[in-house]
């Protein structure tokens, strides 16, 4: 039966995926890029307070114009485990951006997200990130409030006992539309499917593929090389 389970998981995932990404390749009036995205992760917890979990992450995304450097984050949050499940955190992000002009813009970022562990089995995992982003630009007055959510599948490798196949889809809906956002609500879509190696207990590195879609004028369309690494402190 989990085996079944665990097939059909996979199917269902992978049909998304593909229907997504499909849909995204045969759109019509599409710019294209090639990107690379990588990103560390170094996160913990804190002594004798389990509960309150913390991490930083800096990340840097580049993309294959003249000026090679797309956009610089850096995150920090904090976090609170109410239930085993689920993980509330608060967190904010200070990005800098170039845009395809060559121009450089400041944007920051203060968002809640609360973490979901839908199904943790031996066979599978099944998460969800739900994140709420209000957004700023240094040259902007008027303030973007932007919905995520992401789910992902994570499969062990029974033939390989480190490494997992992982796979997730995340939708980026606008709430609202001041002039410096895409003006449609539903804005952004990124599919990703990778690989996950454990390191040892506290390191694990990731490699995938990640294909992002703007729905912007004209639309965007990205295919990322997406790399990580994460860093378990305590």
């Amino acid at each position: 039966m989990k085996k079944i389970q665990v097939r059909f998981l996979l199917h269902l995932f992978l049909i998304l995926l593909f229907f997504a990404i499909g849909c995204n390749v045969y759109a019509n009036n599409i710019t294209g890029s090639t990107q690379i995205w990588s990103t560390v992760v170094l996160s913990g917890s804190v002594k004798h307070h389990r509960k309150i979990k913390f991490f930083i992450e800096p990340q840097l995304f580049l993309r294959d114009d003249k000026y090679k450097f797309n956009i610089g984050f850096l995150t920090a949050a904090v976090g609170y485990s109410l239930i085993p499940q689920a993980t509330f955190w608060l967190g904010g992000t200070r990005l800098d951006i170039r845009e395809t002009t060559g121009a450089l813009q400041r944007e920051y970022r203060l968002w809640q997200q609360v973490r979901w562990h839908l199904v943790k089995t031996a066979q599978y995992e099944l998460g969800s990130r739900t994140l709420l982003e209000e957004r700023q630009r240094a040259s902007q007055s008027q303030r973007g409030t932007r919905l995520r959510q992401r789910i992902k599948l994570v499969l062990p490798l029974s033939s390989f006992k480190k490494l997992s196949l992982v796979l997730s889809d995340e939708i980026f809906l606008n709430l609202n539309q001041p002039q410096w956002v895409i003006n449609r609500v539903f804005a952004e879509n990124r599919a990703a499917i990778g690989f996950a190696f454990s390191l040892d207990k506290r390191t694990k590195i990731a490699l995938g593929y990640l294909n992002q879609f703007l729905y912007s004028t004209p639309k965007e369309m990205a295919n990322v090389l997406n790399m990580a690494v994460f860093y378990q402190l305590n």
